[in-house]
């Protein structure tokens, strides 16, 4: 579970980048908060009794 919390606090710092950084630089951070995001899902897919903790 801390791994899924920690990945989600980073994909919130990589928002708040989002809303700072200008438009034509924002594909590299999306793509990483894809990456995230997908990690995070696999994560739960893998361990769906810490999730619910």
């Amino acid at each position: 579970m801390t791994t899924l919390l920690r990945l989600r606090a980073i994909q919130l710092m990589l928002v708040a980048l989002m809303a700072a950084t200008p438009k034509p630089y924002r594909r590299e951070l999306e793509a990483c908060f894809n990456r995230l995001d997908d990690e995070a899902k696999a994560l739960a897919a893998r361990n769906p009794e810490e999730v619910l903790q």
